[in-house]
Parts: C-alpha cells; structure tokens; sequence
C-alpha cells in the first residue's frame, strides 16, 4: 500500500511539474517554480519549505528531468533520507 501511495504521490507531483512548464521548454524558470510551490501547498496534509525547495529546483539545474530523479529518491528513501533534508513533513490528520 506505501509503495502505491508513493506511486501516486510521483504521478501527481509529475503532473504539476509539466502543468507548471508554462513554455514547455522542459527547464523551471523563476515564476514556474512559484507557480509549482503553489500547486504543492495546496497539497492536504503537507508541509512544505518553500525556500528549500525552491534551491533544490534551481541546484540540480531546473530541469524537468532532474526534479523527477529527487523526487523520486525521496519518495523511495534510496538515498537513506537523506534528499529529504526537511524539504516537506507529512501532517498527522486531526481527530
């Protein structure tokens, strides 16, 4: 069930990802990356650090392709958790 979670998880964010390449260009500029930040804060039950984030985009070179590979490290633990480093949380849902 984790496994089709994380599935699902990837398929959306790669579906915001290609929403957000306004030019189609397949490389995030500036306001595509805010673009992307609002889309994942809309996101139920995630915490996002926008600024985080935003430099992981821009350090592994803005492209399409190189967001995907984080993501998915992050989402499999390939890397022990380490791609992570306190981009996002998973909120507990209230009672």
């Amino acid at each position: 069930m984790k496994q089709n979670l994380q599935g699902d998880i990837l398929q959306n964010l790669i579906s915001m990802v290609l929403a957000c390449d306004d030019d189609g260009d397949m490389i995030l500029s500036d306001d595509e990356i805010d673009d992307l930040i609002f889309n994942l804060e809309g996101v139920h039950g995630v915490q996002l650090k926008e600024e985080l984030i935003r430099k992981m985009i821009v350090d592994n070179g803005r492209s399409l392709n190189a967001i995907m590979d984080v993501a998915k490290t992050v989402l499999t633990g390939e890397d022990g958790g380490q791609a992570n480093a306190g981009l996002f949380q998973f909120l507990e849902a209230e009672s």
